[in-house]
This record gives C-alpha cells, sequence and structure tokens, in this order.
C-alpha cells in the first residue's frame, strides 16, 4: 500500500468534459472528498456544515457526503445511513493500517484522510491535491463524459494504469441538500443539512489499462438530482478503495435542491 500511495501521491489526471455543469474549468479535475457522517454524531454537525459550504463553493472540489450506520444503537436511526458507506469507511480503514473507524472523517483522493470538522486542514490537503495535479507530474489516467446523438452518455477512460493492476470506475447518485430533523440520541431537536448525499455507489466495471468506454445509466436506481463518476485504484481484493484516478461531474446537483 506504501508504495502505491507514493507512485500515485503526485498523480496528474488529464479532465474532462463534464455534462450538465455550472461552468466548472475542464484544466484540472476535481479533487475528490468523501466526508463520513451520521446524524447520531454528536462531533458531526460543524463537518456537515462545512462540507454544505464547501461543495457549493467551487467545482473543483467533488465532495460527497456518505453517511455510516454504527452510531444508530444511540437512539436514533440514521435515516440516510447505508452499511454499504460503513463498509467502504472500514476497507479504507483496512488498507490504510488503521485499527478504529470515526466520525467525522475526510478522505482525500482515496490518500489522506483527517477529521472533517478540521476546516483549515482539510483546506490545506485539497489545495496540495489542486498542486499535485495542475503540476503535470506523472502519468494517469483520463476520464470524459460525452453525450452521443441517441441522448445517451458514455465514459472514456484512456492513457496508462500505474501503480496498480486495476481500478474500479464507480457510479455515485446524490441528492444535492437533504435537511433531517434529528428526533433522538445526540443531536435530537436539531436540524442539520447534508451536502451532496451519497444514495448509490455502484461499479460500472474494471478499467486495465489503455482505452475502455462504458455507458453512463442516467436513469434507474435511488432517486438523485446529481449524478459523478470516481475512477479509482483497486487494493488486491479490494476493489475501487485505493487512490483517486479520475473524477468528474456528470450533472452537478443544485446547492439549493433537497
Amino acid at each position: 500500500m506504501k508504495t502505491l500511495q507514493k507512485l500515485l501521491l503526485g498523480l496528474s489526471i488529464g479532465i474532462i468534459m463534464v455534462v450538465g455543469a455550472r461552468g466548472s474549468s475542464a484544466d484540472v479535475r476535481p479533487v475528490l472528498v468523501e466526508l463520513f457522517t451520521s446524524q447520531g454524531c454528536s462531533s458531526c454537525p460543524p463537518a456537515d456544515e462545512f462540507a454544505v459550504r464547501l461543495s457549493a463553493e467551487t467545482e473543483d472540489v467533488l465532495l460527497i457526503s456518505l453517511p455510516v450506520d454504527y452510531w444508530d444503537y444511540l437512539g436514533w436511526k440514521d435515516t440516510l445511513a447505508s452499511p454499504a458507506f460503513t463498509n467502504r469507511q472500514r476497507s479504507y480503514a483496512s488498507v490504510q493500517g488503521k485499527t478504529r473507524v470515526y466520525t467525522p472523517q475526510m478522505v482525500v483522493d482515496g490518500q489522506v484522510d483527517t477529521v472533517g470538522s478540521r476546516e483549515s486542514v482539510v483546506r490545506r490537503i485539497i489545495e496540495r491535491r489542486r498542486e499535485a495535479l495542475a503540476s503535470g507530474s506523472g502519468a494517469g489516467a483520463d476520464l470524459r463524459v460525452s453525450r452521443e446523438s441517441d441522448g445517451s452518455v458514455q465514459a472514456h477512460v484512456s492513457s496508462g494504469l500505474t501503480g496498480a493492476d486495476s481500478a474500479t470506475l464507480w457510479l455515485v447518485r446524490l441528492r444535492g441538500q437533504v435537511p433531517v430533523d434529528i428526533g433522538r440520541g445526540e443531536n435530537r431537536g436539531h436540524t442539520i443539512t447534508y451536502a451532496n448525499v451519497a444514495r448509490e455507489m455502484v461499479p460500472l466495471g474494471r478499467w486495465y489499462g489503455g482505452g475502455w468506454t462504458v455507458s453512463v445509466p442516467l436513469e434507474g436506481g435511488e432517486a438523485s438530482d446529481g449524478i459523478a463518476l470516481i475512477l479509482q485504484a483497486d487494493e488486491g481484493n479490494r476493489r475501487g478503495i485505493g487512490p483517486v484516478l479520475g473524477t468528474v461531474w456528470v450533472k452537478h446537483p443544485s446547492p439549493t435542491e433537497s
């Protein structure tokens, strides 16, 4: 894992044609920021508030909130949580040699994590990733999307695969903003708004290098108002849990949608 991180830490990926976005720059791909949070976690609201601001500031950050379910025993069942998101967080911990998970946690580009409420720390990590991607150093993937004449959307991946044997292309369906009235537990009586909440995260296939095109299903699955793609290195038998190789907004959720 350490060797793979060193190989890919400075990865620069060419980008990206965005379908249905609000006019983001196509020079550098968005940096992925994953927030693992819970409605039952008393320490999470500051991170959730930061996530709302960050998601509205710029399109060169792909912020997604991934609500986990392991705090449900405290008296409030998280209405947005999924065991799949809990498993994803635990998989990150496993490949990074960590023995525990926590909330709020932010993981940046699948490589660096910190407490999600430490805004200045998170912003420094994001800025370092922006600089690494903009520098053009290293080899990597080129992830793009295009809309065909029949209205379908295709994802195109090219260039060599460096530092890993394969990568997984994730499709993430998102709700832009979701306010939740919390009736019990540590946050009872509060209304908390969650930004870019993942409602579904499914693999579209695996990439082994070279040219690859795959259809992107815009319809079906969980209801959403945003869609993103994440190309992420596989770690052994753990699919798509390594360093991020590419990201693209297919449809950017409006920050005012709920």
